[in-house]
């Protein structure tokens, strides 16, 4: 069973109770707890009760009283949530983030979060809903959704359970230079979304070392150890999600690092230079354009942002990269 069920599991148990229950009454009537060694029930039900509490759940132990009537409790007033009260403009912004996402299909936990909205709408007082206001507010042309979207949704849950339950994970990666997919065996960290594409962080056991790679590349995702309710890895104390939110996709640690070169046109230089902040080497012409060398780790996120600019960027080193670039050209007017 995995461990979000588990823990559903006991706070259902615990909410039907006005009274303390000990460890072994959990042991024996929860479901995910049944038929553990009492050591394993601790271990398990203190660990599901310190991230319960982090959630904002408070499960007390009654320790004050005989010793027959001593155990855990969720207080009665500590069940249920304080009323919230949305401004005018909250209620616009949520009503305009319900309309967008009902005409967009395969996002990741699409029905849980169109489940929230609908009930968060519900409570909305009718002389504050605008329903002309929130249907304007995004622009029509404002659509994320793509032929990736349906399996990199599907996947994108998968990772977010495999890090919540600290378990490994498996996939064959694909490369956009060669076409071919490299066999990983990765413990996820984190995940994330950036520049309309999500992105894991996690310990590669081929490289032996943390590698970031793009969902929308990986096939055949599986958690390893999926049954099992015990971790597969710990995250190490010193790892920091957020260092890699502030650097550029081809930046992220996935291959060797090579140097690359490339002209800017005068149409696109005086923004894309402020991209390249780590630039290894800047040089401005009289006509506006630039050359530019920076630091690439990540080859197929590389091209991927030079594929946007089109002729606006040449690649002028190294060599292969060049000739790989303009090999991925050729392909694209071919199907024009």
């Amino acid at each position: 069973m995995r461990k979000i069920e588990r823990q559903l599991n006991l706070l259902s148990f615990l909410y039907s109770l006005k009274r303390p229950v000990s460890l072994e009454e959990i042991g024996d009537k929860v479901l995910g707890y049944q038929g553990k060694t009492f050591e394993a029930l601790h271990q398990m039900f203190h660990r599901d009760k310190k991230e319960l509490i982090e959630l904002g759940i408070q499960i007390d132990y009654i320790g004050n009283v005989p010793e027959s009537e001593r155990g855990y409790l969720i207080p009665l007033e500590k069940r249920y949530l304080p009323d919230i009260s949305f401004s005018p403009e909250e209620i616009i912004a949520l009503q305009s983030l319900f309309y967008f996402l009902a005409k967009q299909r395969g996002y990741p936990f699409q029905e849980n979060l169109e489940s929230a909205l609908l009930k968060i709408s519900s409570t909305f007082p009718e002389s504050e809903i605008n329903e002309e206001k929130a249907r304007e507010s995004f622009p029509r042309y404002f659509d994320f959704s793509s032929r990736y979207h349906e399996r990199v949704a599907q996947y994108v849950e998968i990772l977010d359970e495999a890090i919540r339950n600290r378990k490994r994970i498996t996939f064959s990666y694909y490369y956009i230079q060669t076409g071919e997919t490299s066999q990983r065996k990765v413990d996820p960290y984190h995940i994330f979304y950036e520049r309309w594409s999500w992105y894991l962080v996690g310990f590669c056991h081929l490289h032996q070392h943390i590698r970031t790679y793009k969902v929308e590349r990986m096939r055949n995702l599986k958690i390893i150890t999926r049954k099992s309710v015990e971790p597969d890895f710990e995250i190490p104390q010193d790892f920091r999600p957020e260092k890699y939110h502030d650097i550029q996709p081809w930046e992220y640690e996935q291959d060797e690092e090579e140097q690359v070169k490339v002209w800017l046109s005068p149409k696109v230089s005086f923004w894309v230079k402020r991209i390249f902040k780590n630039s290894l080497e800047l040089k401005d012409f009289p006509d506006g354009s630039s050359t530019v060398k920076v630091r690439v780790f990540n080859l197929s996120n590389f091209i991927d942002f030079a594929l946007t600019l089109g002729n606006d960027i040449e690649i002028l080193e190294p060599t292969h990269l060049r000739k790989e670039m303009k090999k991925i050209l050729k392909s694209i007017e071919s199907l024009y």
